[in-house]
């Protein structure tokens, strides 16, 4: 950790905001660092190697040495798409729910009191049923079909639009007979 720091151990010769920050970081330590307080003990995580793309759980088991480790942090994670975390209960299991909607790998991380942590990849795979993701809504704004507006694909006040939701299957199976349902809460819009 103290390698992290060199590189604002210059902007603390002064009084301010760096010195304070070094200071306290190195003479109190990091008040979110656990400290071992016993030989770390190594985690038994057992978990699916993937899961589908679509609504989905993910049950996982933490055990020490054979023993169900109550109270384990387990998150599955994957940058700017999915988040969950929570702790194992007495028997060590818990249960992530999740809806991941593209192909690809989340990532597992396990930790413990005086345990060294676990990290896994978990490959997201395609389903046998459709899942449907979100995409872009296409807006056309440029006199054709009954709009109105100057063409910017941009929804502005006073303009008349289409919309286009874009949706894409990751799933295993096809979706077929697709309808939704268009509505608003704010007064000022007709639909």
């Amino acid at each position: 950790q103290a390698r992290q720091k060199l590189p604002f151990a210059a902007l603390s010769n002064y009084d301010g905001v760096h010195r304070w920050t070094q200071m306290a970081l190195i003479l109190l330590g990091d008040p979110e660092l656990r400290i071992y307080t016993a030989t770390p003990r190594t985690l038994s995580v057992a978990h699916p190697a993937s899961m589908p793309v679509s609504d989905s759980t993910l049950t996982v088991n933490v055990a020490v040495g054979g023993v169900p480790l109550d109270s384990a942090r387990v998150t599955l994670y994957r940058a700017d798409h999915e988040f969950a975390s929570a702790l194992t209960n007495a028997a060590g299991n818990v249960t992530l729910a999740v809806r991941p909607d593209t192909l690809g790998a989340m990532t597992l991380t396990v930790t413990g009191f005086n345990c060294r942590a676990y990290q896994a990849s978990v490959s997201l795979v395609a389903g046998a049923y459709p899942a449907l993701a979100r995409r872009a809504v296409l807006i056309i704004d440029n006199g054709a079909g009954g709009t109105s507006g100057n063409g910017n694909g941009i929804w502005d006040a006073g303009e008349t639009v289409a919309l286009y939701p874009m949706l894409r299957n990751n799933g295993g199976a096809g979706a077929t007979s697709l309808s939704g349902t268009l509505l608003t809460t704010d007064g000022l819009a007709t639909i």
